[in-house]
């Protein structure tokens, strides 16, 4: 067989396998949008408990923070001219498929319907939530007009680092500001949570195959200070004599914290570490642990507000995964591998 005969047939077999994958992924997604439709007309089978949210809107906060993260460091990258034209449309449709993962996230937490349409048509814009929709919106528009514009725009990089970066702090502005959850305003409205925002945004440049050494490296200094801020944190916080410490305890006995740590942290920083040079296999491993690592973080912070709420409303207990919630954050997140592929073929590869 020639080397041209190879080629061909390597690329045949690739391209087979790419479709193979796509459709799997795109069955994956209509499962979890089935049971999400099921959530809307009569909810989960067998959920009594009062908080059935808590997977939504960590993976809604994890989502926007590689969202906004790898749309900031577009831009950065852009104006700096440390990447070319194809990488820079990469960074940007991965902003995308993590917008609208996000945007899927959050319409789950609403539930219903005309929750979506009341904050979709409100016009209070001075209310944390309706800001943050709109702004989300707006990098969607920014991201989506990078990934199709021809050359490199310096200009729209700097509209979309300020439109990122206020999005981010608009988000800490709405978790800070529920006086309900003190623990919030720590971890997901706080340093913890921008540090995430970088773990996030250097696991999603790893995960669609970008092996500058400033990923690698990037990576492994947001794992590390991420580790140092959270046990800071936590120990700090053991030693409150008030809610906000009966909060840090539940984090501390949360199985979904260390889990995070230690999976999600720990271990790929191991990996990183250890590892010469990182092939296919390793990256999409590493980078994905890191990715759960923060989800699971953030939903450690959000069940353990929960269990010790900082002002009494009636009921003092968290909801833990429910099978159907599981399957709709999975079918959401096939939606963003599908957008994320669907904007590369559209651009040619690009």
């Amino acid at each position: 067989m020639s080397a041209g005969t190879e080629v061909v047939v390597k690329t045949n077999v690739e391209k087979n396998t790419d479709k193979t994958f796509l459709m799997a992924i795109g069955v994956v997604f209509l499962v979890g949008l089935g049971f999400w439709i099921k959530q809307i007309m009569g909810g989960f089978s067998g959920y009594s408990a009062q908080y059935a949210w808590g997977l939504y809107i960590a993976a809604f906060f994890t989502a926007v923070a590689g969202g906004a993260g790898v749309m900031i460091l577009a831009a950065i990258t852009n104006i700096m001219n440390i990447i070319d034209e194809r990488k820079s449309r990469q960074f940007y449709m991965a902003a995308v498929a993590m917008f609208v993962m996000a945007g899927f996230f959050i319409l789950a937490d609403l539930g219903a319907p005309l929750n979506i349409f009341k904050l979709v048509f409100t016009t209070n814009m001075s209310a944390p939530m309706v800001l943050d929709f709109w702004l989300l919106m707006a990098c969607v528009v920014i991201c989506i007009i990078s990934v199709f514009l021809k050359g490199q725009s310096k200009n729209l990089s700097i509209v979309g680092l300020v439109l990122a970066f206020v999005l981010l702090v608009v988000e800490a502005w709405l978790i800070a500001s529920g006086n309900a959850q003190q623990l919030w305003g720590i971890t997901m409205g706080g340093g913890i949570a921008f540090i995430q925002v970088a773990i996030m945004s250097f696991s999603l440049l790893m995960l669609i195959g970008q092996d500058a050494k400033y990923v690698k490296l990037g990576l492994v200094f947001g794992l590390l200070i991420f580790l140092g801020v959270s046990l800071t944190d936590l120990l700090a916080g053991l030693s409150d004599g008030g809610r906000l410490g009966l909060q840090w305890a539940a984090v501390a006995n949360s199985y979904v914290f260390w889990i995070g740590i230690v999976v999600g942290a720990i271990a790929p920083l191991v990996l990183l570490l250890k590892a010469k040079e990182l092939v296919k296999n390793s990256r999409i491993v590493i980078s994905a642990l890191a990715m759960l690592g923060v989800l699971f973080t953030k939903l450690s912070y959000v069940w353990s507000s929960q269990a010790v709420p900082a002002i009494d409303i009636g009921a003092n207990s968290a909801a833990g995964f429910h099978l159907e919630e599981i399957i709709v954050v999975i079918g959401f997140t096939a939606l963003g591998i599908l957008v994320y592929y669907g904007l590369n073929a559209r651009k040619g590869g690009a």
